[in-house]
Order: structure tokens, then sequence, then C-alpha cells
């Protein structure tokens, strides 16, 4: 009986951790960094993948996972595999601000 019901527990397991698998994309980027990122739906493409040799041709051959790093606004994965960095305009430094003047102060009084 109970070699049966760690059986079960133990079949549960795995499936929940497969149903895991298979709704998420795990993915490898810059620095070894990884990011987790919700699947559109479920399947065992893409469940890992590693971005950091990347081509602009594997964009195109894994259209359905970009498209999703899209829609949850992390690109920025893909940016170091996929083009030169290029430098932008540096934003102008506004002068830091100034404490307010104090007024000087009297001596208390004896």
């Amino acid at each position: 009986m109970r070699t049966t019901l760690r059986a079960i527990l133990l079949l549960f397991a795995c499936g929940g951790w497969l149903l895991a698998a298979a709704a998420l994309h795990v993915v490898r980027y810059a620095d070894d960094r990884i990011g987790i990122v919700p699947k559109n739906r479920l399947g065992v493409t893409d469940t890992y993948v590693d971005t950091r040799a990347w081509t602009p041709g594997d964009n195109e051959q894994h259209a359905d996972f970009v498209a999703r790093l899209t829609e949850s606004e992390k690109t920025h994965w893909l940016v170091p595999a996929t083009q030169p960095e290029i430098p932008g305009p540096t934003p102008a430094k506004e002068p830091a601000a100034r404490p307010p003047a104090r007024a000087p102060q009297k001596p208390p009084s004896r």
C-alpha cells in the first residue's frame, strides 16, 4: 500500500514538472543569465533556448519564440547575440541641485 502511494505521488510530481516544462520557455542569454517566459501554447518546442550564439537566421527559425519575447517586452535577451551594440547619444547631464543657502545663525544669548 505504501509503495503504491509513493508511486502515485511520484507520477503526480513528474507529471507536474512535465506540464510546467511544456508551458515555459527557459532562456539562457548574455552573461550566462537565465530567464523564464510563458509560452503561448503548451508544447515541447523551444522549451530550453540558448540565445548566446544566435545569428539573425536563428530568429527566423524560431519565429514563434521571438514573437513571444516581443510580446513580453524581453527582446533585449536577443540583442547581444543578433546585432552589434550601437552606441546612442548620451543624455545631457543636468547640474546637481544646490542645497538652499542657510541664513547665519546668531549665537545663543546668555
